[in-house]
């Protein structure tokens, strides 16, 4: 990292974590955004929650199902989903899933 840009590499594929919630990793924090990782295995879910900032999710591998605003959506590689802060979201996998979450701000 240097004083006008950064480098940040692992988000193509992190570690899965057992249990009811994904594998979350904070890989990065940059001017103007927080960087993690979360790597979903089949069944996983965060339940609704909400972020203080303004987020963007995006899918590296798999298809995560989102729910936002009385929507749910799948969201599936390439896509690129932006929430506002404090608007309650959840998020699901039915297959293993890789995503990278931006903490905007």
């Amino acid at each position: 990292m240097s004083g006008t840009w950064s480098l940040v590499e692992g988000l193509a594929t992190g570690e899965e974590a057992d249990g009811a919630r994904p594998h979350v990793v904070r890989l990065a924090s940059v001017a103007g955004a927080t960087i993690i990782q979360l790597t979903f295995r089949p069944g996983q879910e965060l339940a609704d929650h909400n972020a203080p900032k303004p987020i963007l999710l995006s899918v590296l591998r798999g298809v995560v199902t989102v729910a936002v605003a009385g929507e749910r959506m799948e969201l599936t590689p390439g896509a690129v989903l932006h929430i506002d802060a404090r608007e309650v979201h959840a998020v699901s996998a039915d297959v293993p899933a890789d995503l990278t979450l931006l903490l905007l701000g």
